[in-house]
């Protein structure tokens, strides 16, 4: 259940939230969900793991007007792989991706779901680990 920005952060892992999927578009729709209802509350941000054991998050962060951005911290060897995905080069070591309010979800949902097969190859079936937090 997702909560106004004024309301205690709740992080929706601590909840089971998981995605489960065999296929790549039905993951997609799932996270294309979350997005929407991320980008109708504001002010949010989503981070998917590949995994509950996973060391890295991708962070996907809504601001107060419904644009979306997306983080990740990246190894140099990683860097040209994750650019011809769609990633922008951002500050040293890590990499970025943005749209501009009204976005179409699925282009984020995509980038982020390719790049968690990149990040954990022999995750299969797909279970995306996601957890959400609200700004202050």
């Amino acid at each position: 259940m997702l909560h106004p920005s004024d309301a205690a952060i709740v992080p929706l892992v601590d909840d089971g939230l998981v995605f489960h999927a065999r296929y790549r578009p039905e993951l997609i729709t799932e996270l294309c969900g979350a997005l929407c209802r991320m980008i109708i509350d504001h002010d949010c941000a989503l981070y998917l793991r590949a995994s509950p054991s996973a060391a890295r998050s991708i962070e996907l962060r809504v601001d107060e007007v419904g644009n979306l951005s997306a983080f990740l911290e990246a190894s140099a060897a990683e860097i040209e792989g994750l650019v011809s995905l769609g990633w922008d080069l951002g500050c040293e070591g890590w990499v970025e991706a943005s749209w501009t309010d009204p976005l179409v979800v699925v282009e984020p949902a995509s980038l982020a779901i390719d790049t968690l097969r990149i990040l954990a190859p022999d995750s299969d079936p797909v279970d995306v680990v996601a957890a959400v937090e609200w700004e202050d």
